[in-house]
């Protein structure tokens, strides 16, 4: 994320529940919760958002996205959705982001059943914890999309010491072994390879070039098909 700092925003008639991630966008924080003076106010909130944007260094927002259980949108989506477009009127330069809060948002109410406090100090603080999850949610998302994209990448070293980045395109399994189909990454007229799964002494799974003829002729053969 390249230490960039994200704004999560809970949106309500009465308050904005506002967090911010750390700088390397690991782990969301509670910062405030700003109080509407009526729903149909605006300046006063997007001015205090303003001042946190410049505060923190912030790069995006995201914004909670109130579904009903079910996934369909009520009148609760419409003003949320009126409000990321005054948002990105506001602050043309900082990309603003919808997030689904529902899990979020249960997951606030029961961190906030769980803690010791009292009904009025629960009432006080769920906004700013729903900001955080719906923040963290994001967060974590994020994570596991770039983990992901790391699963699909195989280095290749060779004899110099050089090394050789190949994504997989495609996988396919022959006689019991798993064999994927990988071109050479960020060219148009890359190279292409067959790796197969292989397990060292120690149990764990690595990707190994395929070079045998026959076993090569007999994998390429699978990923013509």
């Amino acid at each position: 994320m390249n230490n960039l700092r994200i704004l999560g925003l809970d949106y309500g008639d009465k308050t904005v529940g506002v967090a911010v991630s750390d700088p390397f966008g690991w782990t969301a924080q509670g910062v405030e919760i700003i109080k509407r003076n009526s729903p149909v106010e605006y300046k006063q909130s997007l001015g205090r958002i303003e001042e946190l944007i410049k505060e923190y260094g912030v790069e995006k927002i995201v914004l909670g996205f109130p579904k009903h259980l079910n996934g369909s949108e009520g009148a609760r989506c419409e003003k949320t959705t009126a409000y990321k477009e005054r948002l990105e009127k506001r602050f043309p330069k900082t990309p603003v982001v919808l997030w689904d809060e529902r899990l979020s948002t249960v997951a606030a109410d029961r961190y906030m059943m769980s803690a010791e406090m009292d009904h009025f100090e629960r009432k006080s603080r769920i906004d700013k914890m729903a900001a955080v999850f719906i923040l963290q949610g994001y967060l974590d998302s994020i994570r596991n999309s770039e983990e992901e994209a790391d699963d699909d990448i195989i280095i290749l070293e060779d004899d110099d010491g050089s090394e050789t980045e190949f994504k997989i395109t495609d996988d396919a399994v022959l006689d019991g072994v798993m064999y994927v189909f990988a071109v050479e990454n960020g060219k148009e007229n890359g190279q292409k390879c067959i790796f197969k799964e292989t397990e060292d002494e120690d149990g764990d799974i690595f990707y190994e070039l395929v070079e045998d003829e026959k076993e090569l002729e007999k994998a390429e053969n699978i990923f013509k098909k």
